[in-house]
């Protein structure tokens, strides 16, 4: 419980005497919440289900003056990290590589895979108040043919990979077939493996371990480009590679959605930041 500090004598408005913060709310209930006026607000990275931005978006309206949904970018970023101990991506040559499967992947479709409202395609390793404006990579789209240009240039052909995915919902799952189906375009087989969001990242941190794609995110906490930077060199450890399928949008309904970003960068670039 917060309570209004007697003593402030500042020119910021205080508008309640108290503020109740109830930690460990669900989504679906601090939505039902909201709806029936038991609840104010509802914050984190939690944010109201996604399943339900549409009839929100439907009933509300989307950033009106004074309004209860309200829609902007996030700080967040879904990418894929490309392992460089494995042979598919070790060493210069095989920088093509990273860069066909940068042309192969359907970003609008890994997007979708969040839902209406949570997730926006981008090429860009930052989020888009520090990226730059130029496009890098397919933005409507796959484009296989440009893909396997690159393909044919890569000192090592693989034709399977091994993807970690993350299972805890349902966006992860769909994204890694699409992520099957892009990749099998341009004559690569996947192997999918699923874990939950915590057994994902300590695999994908941990030296030796068989993967050749994983699934990751990251959300940074202020707009400084160093926390992007610091944060891609650790992932996989030293050597560490990026790719991302999309960024996204974060709304609120008297409480934040979850942020889902997805992007798609050049590990070649990536290596050495992120």
């Amino acid at each position: 419980m917060f309570r209004r500090n007697p003593l402030y004598r500042g020119d910021r408005p205080a508008n309640v005497d108290q503020v109740i913060w109830n930690a460990g709310v669900s989504r679906d209930a601090c939505f039902e919440g909201v709806e029936d006026d038991r609840i104010d607000y509802c914050v984190g990275l939690g944010g109201i289900p996604t399943t339900a931005y549409r009839s929100v978006a439907e009933k509300h309206g989307i950033n009106r003056p004074g309004g209860r949904f309200v829609v902007g970018p996030s700080l967040s970023t879904w990418f894929f990290a490309f392992n460089h101990e494995r042979a598919a991506f070790r060493g210069p040559g095989q920088i093509p590589l990273k860069e066909a499967i940068n042309h192969a992947i359907d970003r609008p479709a890994m997007a979708r895979a969040f839902g209406y409202l949570a997730g926006k395609r981008t090429d860009q390793m930052l989020p888009p108040t520090l990226a730059r404006p130029e496009a890098l990579y397919p933005l409507r789209g796959a484009d296989p043919a440009t893909a396997r240009r690159w393909l044919a240039m890569a000192r090592l052909e693989p034709r399977e990979l091994v993807f970690y995915a993350n299972s805890s919902g349902p966006a992860g799952i769909a994204i890694a077939q699409v992520l099957v189906y892009n990749l099998r375009q341009i004559g690569i087989e996947v192997e999918v493996r699923y874990f939950d969001t915590v057994t994902l990242t300590e695999k994908s941190a941990t030296r030796g371990e068989p993967f050749d794609i994983a699934m990751l995110g990251w959300t940074a906490t202020t707009r400084m480009p160093r926390r992007f930077s610091c944060h891609s060199s650790k992932t996989t450890g030293p050597g560490a590679g990026r790719i991302s399928p999309t960024r996204a949008s974060r709304g609120e309904s008297t409480r934040r959605t979850d942020s889902r970003v997805r992007r798609a960068d050049a590990p070649s670039r990536t290596s050495t930041s992120t």
